[in-house]
């Protein structure tokens, strides 16, 4: 919840007291020191001078970065053990997208072991239908290998979904 979003008379007096005087006591602050005027400025002036905008800036991150250094370097006669106590031990979570993800390509590798045994039994199906003449055998082996079909391809299917 932002301190200075625009809303309506009655939503405000809804806030919280203490939003509402800090609102109160900002924008006073913001009058005061004539803020919108000094920003306009500023913006005003940024656009002038584009350059030395970026020189300004870079020169700040450089500072504040030397600055950093220049104290890690002065604290650095103690030494710090690094604390780990709040990192969590990984490897299990590690070692179960591991088993997930072998599941997933054994899975992956069994549909494709499906595909390819039911385009066997297709073929075989097909050759037995084209057959002239069929003896019992060969009727029995159509309805064997086309009920196999039909469930091959109803387990594809559910893989899909």
């Amino acid at each position: 919840m932002g301190v200075f979003d625009k809303k309506s008379k009655e939503t405000r007096r809804k806030d919280p007291k203490h939003i509402r005087l800090m609102r109160l006591g900002l924008w006073k602050l913001a009058k005061r020191f004539r803020l919108r005027e000094r920003i306009g400025k500023a913006n005003q002036w940024c656009e002038q001078h584009k350059g030395r905008t970026a020189s300004f800036t870079m020169g700040a991150l450089l500072i504040s970065l030397a600055a950093g250094v220049l104290t890690s370097l002065l604290e650095g006669d103690e030494e710090h053990e690094p604390r780990f106590d709040s990192i969590a031990i990984v490897s299990p979570m590690f070692n179960g997208m591991r088993r997930i993800q072998e599941n997933k390509d054994y899975q992956v590798s069994q549909v494709e072991k499906m595909t390819m045994r039911g385009k066997e039994i297709k073929h075989e199906l097909d050759s037995l239908v084209n057959i002239p003449l069929k003896s019992h055998d060969d009727s029995v082996q159509i309805v064997i290998k086309y009920k196999q079909l039909e469930m091959i391809v109803r387990n594809l299917e559910n893989n899909n979904k």
